[in-house]
């Protein structure tokens, strides 16, 4: 369970960090702006990579406070 959130975690920053790089990335505002999409390209992004971030981190504490019990 620790292990997959790490992974969810990273997961979740990288989403997190993709999203706002595309929102002031002027380049991808023009493509999405040009095909017919939003004028925010990585919001959905951001909004997916908060939930993604916000499971992992829950799932790490989830697996540490069940180790810690193990241990005792």
């Amino acid at each position: 369970m620790i292990l997959f959130g790490v992974i969810l975690s990273i997961a979740g920053i990288a989403s997190l960090i993709w999203g706002i790089y595309a929102n002031n990335s002027l380049e991808q505002q023009f493509s999405s702006v040009m095909s017919g999409g939003s004028g925010n390209p990585g919001t959905i992004f951001i909004i997916i990579g908060a939930v993604v971030l916000v499971i992992g981190i829950v799932l790490l504490i989830m697996g540490y406070t069940k180790k810690s019990k193990k241990s005792n």
